[in-house]
């Protein structure tokens, strides 16, 4: 699908970019992680919490529909899937691994992990990065 012929269809619309198969942060965060042979160490902040992270938040998480662009564009979905991109031997994975990417310190000094009232409940001193 594309808006290529359907320039009408799509004038003055806004469409939510995102697969039509929807995962949870925790499932990426916990994919990315064993893609890497790490453990995943997933803290929810409290809802309308500002972190670092480069999506507005809201009480019900982040998460982007593409119903409109599947009705309007007559789109057929997604040929990727993300937990299989984030896989040990996917795409993702492979050209993050080419870069580097994987090495030096985690940052989260902004991220405001001192909200998550359970992060050291649950993951101990590991889980505690601020």
């Amino acid at each position: 699908g594309s808006v290529v012929g359907k320039e009408d269809a799509a004038a003055d619309q806004i469409f939510n970019c995102g697969a039509n198969k929807l995962c949870s942060y925790d499932d990426v965060c916990i994919a990315a992680a064993k893609a890497l042979g790490k453990e995943a160490l997933v803290a929810a902040l409290p809802p309308d919490t500002k972190s670092s992270f480069p999506f507005r938040p809201n009480a019900e998480g982040f998460a982007v529909s593409v119903r409109k662009a599947l009705d309007v564009l007559e789109w057929e979905g997604a040929k990727h899937n993300v937990l299989d991109d984030i896989a040990a031997d996917g795409f993702y994975t492979k050209d993050f691994l080419a870069l580097g990417l994987d090495q030096g310190d985690l940052d989260t000094s902004k991220d405001q992990l001192e909200l998550c009232e359970n992060l050291e409940q649950d993951y101990g001193a590991r889980g505690v990065h601020v």
